[in-house]
């Protein structure tokens, strides 16, 4: 995050899975700041993957 900020980013943008094997990580993503969002670059919607972002 300070690499991004020292590149004058605005946001980070993340796309991760949904299910017990990926609940450790969206907590921490979570505790990081980040909140869901909508789809990015060329990532469609699913039941299964999520979007999170983080404002800088």
């Amino acid at each position: 995050m300070a690499a991004a900020r020292a590149a004058s980013l605005h946001r980070l943008s993340l796309e991760t899975g949904s299910g017990a094997a990926f609940d450790a990580a969206l907590a921490l993503y979570r505790r990081c700041g980040f909140r869901n969002g909508s789809a990015f670059a060329d990532y469609l919607p699913s039941a299964f993957n999520q979007f999170l972002h983080l404002a800088l």
